[in-house]
C-alpha cells in the first residue's frame, strides 16, 4: 500500500476543496455584485476583480494538488466557474461604459462638466 509521507508539506496552507470554495465564493460575489455596480460608472470592473480573486485561487489550487487528489475536481470546477463570471463580468462592464455610459456623458453638457470636474 502507498502512502504519502512527505514531511516538508506545509500542514498550515489551505486544502484544495478550500481553494475551490474560495474560487467558487468569489465568482458567485462577482456575479451578484455585478448587476448593481455596473450602474455605477466603471464599477462593473470591481465584479470583475473579485472574479479574478476566484481564478487566481482556483489556479493555485489546481497547481498545487495532482491528478487524483481529493479536491481536485471541485477546484477545476471553481477555476473554471470563475473564469467564466469574470469574462461575463468584464463584457457587462465595457459594454455598459461604451454602448450607455459613455454616449450619455457625451450628449449631456451638464453632466459632461460634473465629470470633467470630478476628473480635474
Amino acid at each position: 500500500m502507498y502512502t504519502r509521507n512527505a514531511p516538508d508539506t506545509d500542514r498550515t496552507a489551505p486544502a484544495a476543496r478550500a481553494r475551490a470554495t474560495r474560487a467558487l465564493v468569489c465568482a458567485a460575489i462577482a456575479l451578484v455584485s455585478l448587476p448593481v455596480l455596473v450602474f455605477v460608472p466603471l464599477g462593473g470592473f470591481v465584479s470583475a476583480a473579485v472574479g479574478v480573486v476566484g481564478i487566481v485561487a482556483g489556479w493555485r489550487g489546481l497547481h498545487e494538488t495532482v491528478p487524483g487528489d481529493p479536491g481536485r475536481g471541485a477546484t477545476a470546477t471553481g477555476f473554471v466557474v470563475a473564469l467564466v463570471v469574470t469574462a461575463v463580468c468584464i463584457v457587462a462592464a465595457v459594454f455598459w461604459t461604451v454602448m450607455v455610459v459613455d454616449p450619455a456623458i457625451t450628449q449631456n453638457s451638464d453632466l459632461r462638466r460634473l465629470v470633467d470636474g470630478l476628473l480635474s
